[in-house]
């Protein structure tokens, strides 16, 4: 699958940040999914959007972090303009979502960080 994506990718015609129906990214997509790989490669592209939000107000790091995709939770921690305090249409943070899912694994992680609002209220 990652060299279908960077065969894509590889094309000046595809844009990085088009969405499906459900207003999902590819790096959407491959965050939910766990594909560690894509996500990588997605996110090496200075085009690529990683606070897309879909229909739902969803991020990638919600995305992640409701699946307990610590990996990928982890690749978008890293990359300096993700912004882990963002809200969905419900008001809920990464985090809050963690919580609700019941990712203690994700929620450590998110605390871990200096960037995260552990206060933020829905």
């Amino acid at each position: 699958r990652k060299a279908i994506v960077e065969l894509l990718l590889a094309t000046n015609n595809v844009d990085p940040n088009s969405k499906d129906e459900k207003g999902l990214t590819p790096l959407s997509l491959a965050a939910e999914e766990g594909r560690g790989e894509i996500v990588e490669l997605l996110l090496a592209m200075n085009k690529v959007d990683p606070n897309s939000k879909d229909e739902k107000g969803s991020t990638p790091l919600s995305l992640a972090a409701k699946k307990g995709r610590k990996a990928i939770v982890e690749l978008l921690l890293a990359t300096n303009n993700v912004d882990p305090n963002s809200k969905d249409e419900k008001g809920l943070t990464p985090l809050s979502v963690a919580v609700e899912e019941g990712r203690g694994e994700i929620v450590e992680l998110l605390l871990a960080t200096n960037k995260v609002d552990p206060n933020s209220k829905d």
